[in-house]
């Protein structure tokens, strides 16, 4: 393999004119933890380093300079060629291919030398995921957030699976990995920060703002990703409606999906009904734990909603205006009558 790499030009394009083509093939060749931690939605992962060779060769720069560095680079990736060689003939050859590292610095740079050398057309992306993650910022800044529209209710009124029936909406919880609740991550791996924005900015691009965008209202944080503050700018300001559905409903949606969903996870359900104590009191929670011990899960839910959530949505939705309310008794009527909505 020639070594010199590193020391060709490749074209260049920015990280907004490989995402304005048509079906991009975006390959990221960060080492697998810089992929999981963040990526652009869709990318292909073929590392130049793995995790423990990239953090290898960054002790030896610092230690003897660029020169080792490079060299011992380059040793690494030999023995890799083939493997590259056959994972390169098996990319779809029908979509633009753009190469990305960190900052659009050597690993891309010698990549992107590699991949032309083996008669593909690809091009480096200038200022690597660096530059990307500035994009996004810099989207949810300047896109407007028009015809917005919050969907509210209390816990267990189906919002989230009215969310999922529409076609033009926004959905937050799913983007996050996470329900936003106490329960909220149960069986569920909940995303970084960088990929849920990296998921959200995608969807944002995708939904038409001439007509409704449907939202659920969130608070600020859901699990451990925070919504931008732009797009929750304008949740705030935007008109909200209301859904509403009888406890013994609510109630049955809860437990069909948090415990008939995930019956492995009946323990680490039952751990968080028991950290209620603060609100409820040991009595209370010991009653409560009892009904579930007993698989009394109607009766269990039915309390923690009317006596835990309730209590505290209920002080916020007191503070609302809402456009309008409807009852979400069956889910494709609430759905047709949010897929014809026209804002006042």
């Amino acid at each position: 393999m020639r070594k010199d790499l590193h020391q060709n030009q490749n074209p260049q394009i920015s990280v907004a004119e490989a995402l304005e083509e048509v079906r991009p093939l975006i390959i990221d060749v960060r080492s697998p933890k810089e992929y999981e931690e963040g990526r652009i939605p869709g990318s292909v992962n073929l590392p130049l380093l793995d995790d423990l060779e990239r953090h290898l060769i960054g002790i030896l720069y610092k230690q003897t300079g660029p020169e080792e560095a490079i060299r011992k680079g380059y040793e690494v990736f030999e023995p890799k060629q083939t493997l590259w060689e056959r994972q390169l003939a098996q990319l779809p050859q029908d979509r633009p291919w753009a190469v990305l590292c960190a900052r659009g610095g050597m690993r891309s740079q010698v990549a992107t030398n590699f991949i032309r050398q083996k008669g593909y057309p690809a091009r480096q992306v200038q200022g690597g995921y660096k530059s990307y993650r500035n994009y996004c910022l810099e989207q949810f800044s300047v896109l407007g957030y028009p015809n917005l529209t919050v969907i509210q209710g209390q816990t267990g009124v189906g919002k989230t699976e009215v969310i999922r029936g529409l076609s033009n909406s926004l959905d937050l919880e799913g983007m996050a990995n996470h329900r936003g609740s106490m329960f909220g991550a149960v069986g569920l791996t909940p995303r970084s920060q960088k990929n849920f924005e990296g998921l959200l900015l995608e969807r944002l691009q995708a939904v038409d703002w001439s007509r409704p965008v449907f939202v659920e209202g969130e608070s600020r944080k859901i699990g451990p990703v925070s919504i931008p503050a732009p797009l929750f700018s304008a949740m705030a300001q935007a008109p909200t409606i209301l859904l509403t559905a009888p406890l013994v409903e609510r109630a049955a949606r809860i437990t069909k999906e948090y415990v008939l969903g995930f019956p492995d996870r009946l323990g680490e359900v039952r751990t968080l009904v028991g950290k209620l104590f603060p609100d409820l009191g040991h009595k209370r929670v010991e009653e409560l734990l009892e009904w579930f011990d007993r698989q009394q899960f109607q009766q269990c839910f039915e309390a923690v909603l009317a006596q835990y959530y309730d209590v505290k949505y209920n002080h916020s939705l007191s503070r609302m205006t809402f456009v309008a309310e409807l009852e979400n008794r069956e889910t494709e009527a609430t759905l047709q009558t949010l897929e014809a909505w026209r804002l006042p």
